[in-house]
């Protein structure tokens, strides 16, 4: 997305992890197509569904025991937390706590990461 945004590209971008001394020149570029203007839904879902299907049949990487599409990963979370709640670093706890003490609210029971 670099060429379209006037960012870095080719190997120009910083590593987002380590490459912190400095920008990063990233760049972002979205794109939507409204799927059903090339062909009816249900054939565009019957082919995505083949897609997932192919990809998901491939060997998996070293130390990976499944494939994740895009968007799994945080339907994963979302159900983890509707499950078990949403863990709360202890920083955030005592935030919520020193405002709920402030206007008389108690803080319920947490769960500390």
């Amino acid at each position: 997305s670099g060429v379209f945004t006037g960012a870095a590209f080719g190997g120009d971008v910083r590593n987002p992890f380590t490459g912190l001394d400095g920008p990063q020149h990233t760049g972002h570029f979205f794109l939507a197509f409204k799927a059903d203007l090339f062909m009816p839904m249900d054939a565009f879902e019957s082919r995505m569904q083949t897609l997932v299907g192919r990809v998901k049949a491939q060997p998996r990487a070293e130390g990976f025991e499944e494939i994740l599409m895009p968007g799994e990963p945080e339907d994963q979370n979302e159900q983890e937390r509707r499950t078990h709640g949403i863990p709360l670093t202890p920083d955030v706890i005592l935030t919520l706590e020193a405002e709920g003490n402030r206007v008389g609210i108690v803080f319920p029971g947490t769960s500390i990461v």
